[in-house]
């Protein structure tokens, strides 16, 4: 994938790496006791590399009861009652319902009172498919001991009622922290952990990311460890907060989880309207949304990152926490040479600015862009932002002719972790409605491809060894029913993953 020629007749693969390619005939000439595989006019290219994500949670999310597409209040309440009669959910257990979306329930706002109507006294939280976001049952507020008064509500603003009552809706730092508090299902662990490996794999993917490794996860990951990590690599991102005491319990590096750095929040999400946004970028309700973090503190983060010689992931949704991100990294590389060689990552750079794309390519920042929001959410940022402030969404084509390196992710759980459906959204930027986001910020579907192979693995500091069919690189393959160069873009969605090879091992075969 880093070459400008693509194609490539055969491999010649040893001990799970790449030893020769070429012609079919040369190689076999070349290694005539070589077992020969024949492709009949499938596509073999290099497996995916997933930029950002959140596995750990992807894994938990798959026992919880999906709202994704209910459009009324009674559909919520027969999805949450059919999973209680269906699991058997016992009085006071916990049930965490994913992919709510409040802009599209069409008949009055879900709140506190509502989830209490429908919980049966167990702790019931919605979470916004955004991820950065959810509405509290009562039961659940009392069990995290969060009131009115609780310091932890600071900046959610529209989760108080005009007498200042909590309604339930807890977003960004509240929301995050009271999610980290609520009783992972551990007992279920395995067996979710299992499932996730499949998806990943299913998908093409051999390397998965944990975004954000938290204190209140660790115990989990420790477990896994114990038990036996799954066959995908993962690369975890420890919680900046409690980087020091969690890098001491995981310094051990193995085959299948390292740790790749730590990860910061600078802002929420644009589909909630908590992405900090500049003012002449703000809202069509005039609301411009929030930082999360002081400029100091970022600036603190990122010389720990200096001092320590790791790499920092930031997550900046909005044009405003962009410029505070790109603004302390001016800093931190005047004061550190060696911090450009770390490769900071903007995770999600959804409204990074045309404007501070220059200084992203000087300062060696890698944009890492959600680009899947263009299908996912893309109307929602139409109606909040209006359209010429959508069409904006993911800058990638303005990010490819000023040649600076990006990746591609799906941020999974909050959409799937579907390399192709991820290519196709940055080859046609269409709408879940059809509208086109943005076509001059649309990527040619090698680029594409490319942002989720050997750009992914320059992020990760691996583009010597994976991303890329050269020689001396892993055996990390996925065989697809259909070649995406040769596709009409429109159509890539419809390529399904045959086969996933990692490290010359088949882990996944349809």
């Amino acid at each position: 994938m880093d070459e400008l020629c693509p194609s490539v007749g055969a491999l010649l693969t040893e001990d799970g790496v790449i030893a020769e390619r070429g012609g079919y005939e040369d190689l076999k000439a070349l290694a005539p006791k070589a077992q020969g595989v024949d492709l009949r006019g499938r596509c073999l290219m290099p497996a995916f590399l997933d930029a950002h994500g959140h596995f750990l949670a992807y894994a938990f999310a798959l026992a919880q009861p999906n709202l994704l597409g209910c459009r009324s209040k009674a559909e919520i309440k027969e999805r949450i009652e059919a999973f209680i009669k269906e699991r058997g959910v016992l009085a006071g257990e916990w049930i965490t319902a994913r992919n709510f979306e409040p802009d599209r329930i069409a008949d009055g706002r879900v709140d506190r009172e509502f989830l209490d109507s429908i919980s049966g006294n167990r702790p019931l939280v919605l979470q916004n498919r955004s991820g950065h976001a959810g509405v509290f049952g009562s039961e659940a507020l009392r069990r995290l001991n969060i009131t009115a008064a609780s310091p932890e509500i600071e900046g959610g603003k529209r989760g108080r009622s005009e007498s200042g009552e909590l309604n339930g809706l807890l977003e960004e730092k509240a929301f995050i922290e009271a999610v980290k508090r609520i009783p992972a299902e551990t007992g279920k662990l395995s067996s979710l952990i299992r499932t996730a490996r499949r998806k990943y794999l299913s998908n093409g993917i051999v390397l998965a990311q944990e975004g954000m490794l938290t204190a209140e996860a660790a115990p989990l990951y420790c477990e896994m460890q114990a038990s036996g990590m799954p066959d995908i690599e993962l690369v975890a991102y420890l919680d900046y907060k409690d980087a020091g005491a969690l890098k001491a319990l995981f310094s051990r590096r193995t085959s299948k989880f390292r740790i790749g750095g730590i990860k910061i929040f600078l802002d929420g999400s644009p589909q909630d309207r908590t992405a900090w946004m500049r003012r002449e970028s703000a809202y069509l309700d005039g609301s411009v949304g929030y930082g999360v973090m002081k400029p100091e503190e970022v600036l603190a983060a990122l010389e720990y990152s200096a001092r320590h010689r790791v790499q920092l992931l930031a997550h900046c949704n909005g044009d405003a926490a962009a410029e505070q991100f790109i603004t302390a990294v001016e800093t931190v590389n005047r004061r550190y040479k060696h911090f450009k060689a770390l490769r900071p990552v903007m995770i999600h750079a959804q409204f990074l600015g045309k404007d501070q794309l220059a200084r992203v390519k000087r300062e060696g920042i890698i944009p890492s862009f959600f680009i899947a929001h263009a299908y996912h959410f893309g109307d929602a940022h139409i109606e909040n932002l209006g359209y010429d402030r959508a069409a904006l969404l993911s800058p990638a084509g303005s990010a490819l002719r000023l040649g600076i390196p990006f990746t591609f992710h799906q941020d999974a759980p909050v959409v799937e972790p579907d390399m192709l459906e991820t290519v196709w959204c940055a080859a046609n930027r269409l709408s879940e409605k059809g509208v086109v986001l943005g076509q001059e910020q649309a990527v040619p579907v090698w680029e594409a491809l490319k942002a989720v192979t050997i750009n992914a693995a320059y992020q990760y500091f691996m583009e010597r060894e994976r991303g890329s069919l050269n020689c001396g690189k892993r055996e990390d393959l996925v065989v697809l029913s259909e070649n995406p160069l040769k596709k009409p873009k429109e159509r890539i969605k419809e390529i399904r993953v045959l086969k996933t090879i990692k490290d010359g091992e088949t882990l996944f075969e349809a």
